[in-house]
This record gives structure tokens, sequence and C-alpha cells, in this order.
């Protein structure tokens, strides 16, 4: 049976661990549930930590930041111990899961099929919209990518993810896997896990970080960034960076959609860099 960990505060004005074990209930059986209640956000991770020791499979962590100076300081905090406890554990998922506020964004699970080259919004040469082909580099063939991209936001990510696959065709790069997961905050965990196969050279993290109602996106990308450049030391392997953010709009996260074509050139660049040190 598996185990489902819930860790929360008791700072919180709303019981979201009530919340969430009635939600978990509705999705039927074959699980069982254990909360651990922390006194404020910074100690989520610390919680996190502790369930996982007890067997569970996954974390739930669950916390409200207020908008007080105060209170970003500890969403970073919280941010960056969870990031940890996920790299350390190496199983399961401890997940904040307070984003920023986009109703357009609610209930999105699976994103539409990657657009083709013969998808309408392609150009003719296969590449995705305005994006221009670019002649391969040498040894750009022999370059193994991945791209982890979140599905949070996919109006603006899927766009991202076409010019990156565009922009890694036309480079002549073969591209081993895309993954989609749930939010920006889940990229490190399935970066990490592709990087440490031999069939994988680089990767390219894919997200868009949009302001919302309160300071989350700010810690969101203190944290996300330091956890990519820790693997890329633990792995030896470039990691180019695609996540858009903090403090934009929608409108200014579209108008960067092109960063997702830029992080496979960062990738490669930095794949010829270390190859040759």
């Amino acid at each position: 049976m598996k185990r489902i960990g819930i860790v929360d505060t008791s700072f919180s004005r709303y019981d979201m661990a009530a919340a969430a074990i009635d939600e978990l209930r509705k999705q039927g059986g074959g699980f069982a549930v254990e909360r651990y209640t922390v006194p404020g956000i910074k100690d989520l991770a610390a919680g996190a930590r502790i369930l996982f020791d007890r067997g569970c499979d996954l974390v739930l962590a669950l916390g409200m930041v207020g908008r007080q100076p105060v209170d970003k300081d500890c969403a970073l905090a919280a941010d960056f111990g969870l990031q940890a406890v996920q790299a350390q554990v190496g199983r399961g998922r401890a997940r904040d899961p307070v984003r920023p506020t986009n109703p357009r964004a609610r209930g999105q699970r699976i994103r539409p099929p990657f657009p083709t080259a013969r998808d309408p919004g392609a150009g003719r040469d296969g590449s995705a919209g305005r994006i221009r082909r670019r002649r391969p580099t040498q040894g750009d063939a022999d370059v193994r990518l991945a791209i982890v991209a979140a599905e949070f936001n996919g109006e603006v990510t899927d766009v991202m993810v076409k010019r990156a696959l565009a922009r890694a065709d036309a480079r002549g790069v073969r591209v081993t896997s895309v993954v989609r997961v749930p939010g920006v905050f889940e990229i490190p965990p399935a970066i990490e896990r592709l990087l440490e196969r031999a069939d994988v050279d680089a990767a390219v993290a894919i997200g868009a970080v949009i302001k919302g109602e309160t300071l989350h996106d700010e810690a969101l990308m203190a944290a996300v960034p330091k956890a990519l450049l820790d693997i890329e030391r633990a792995t030896r392997k470039p990691i180019g960076l695609g996540i858009t953010g903090p403090g934009m709009t929608d409108d200014q996260a579209m108008a960067r959609v092109d960063k997702g074509a830029e992080a496979v050139d960062v990738a490669l660049a930095m794949y010829e860099l270390l190859r040759g040190l």
C-alpha cells in the first residue's frame, strides 16, 4: 500500500491538510495518509524529511506565505529546504503547492501533443514559428539532449518546448526525452534523474514563472536555479536554463518564449566547452 505524507503548518489560517485529505479520499483507496504538522513554513522541509524517513512514498508540503518582507525570507527557506530534501531522498516528491494565481492554468494535467513539421504553426523547413534554422556546428550531432518542461502556464511553456525542439532539430541534435512535470518546482529532480542516464549528455529546463498575488514566484526562482546548479556540479553535465521570470505578466511571458530555443544553444555551447577543458 502506498503511503502519502502530508506536512502542514499550525500557522496557516486554513486547514489545508484536511482539505488535501478529503480530496485524496475522493480518489479512492489503495493508500494510507500520515499527517505531520510543524510550527511554520520554514519547518516544512524538516517535516517532509521526517515523513520520508518514516517510509512515506511521497509527501505533500502545504503552507501559506504572507505579504510581509519576513514572509518572503520564510518562503525562500522553505523552497530551498524542500529542494534539498528532494535531492537527498531521491524518491517521492516534496512539493509546495502554493503558486501564483493564474486561472488559465488551473486544472491542467496533460498537455497536447508537440507540433511536428506538418503542424500549421511550423515553418516550411520544419522549424516552429519564426525560429530560423541554424547550421549544425561540429559536434552538435554527438550530443544527446533531454528536455524537462513545466505544465503549469502551459500556454507559454508549450510554445517554449516547440521552439526548443525546432532549434535542436535545426542543429541536428538528438532529443532523447521530453518530460513534462507539474510545475517549475518539479523540474530539478526530473533533470537529475535524466542526467544520471548514460544516453543523456545535456538537459534543458523550461518553465514560466508568472507573478501572482504573493511573492511565491520570487521564492521559486531563488530556489530552482540553485538546485539546477547543484545538479550540474554533481553530474558534470550542462543544463540550459529556459525558465523565465519572476515578476512577469502573461504578456511578458509570451514575449520571452524564445528562451526555450536559447536554452538549447546554451546547453550545447557548455557541452562543447566542458568537453574541451
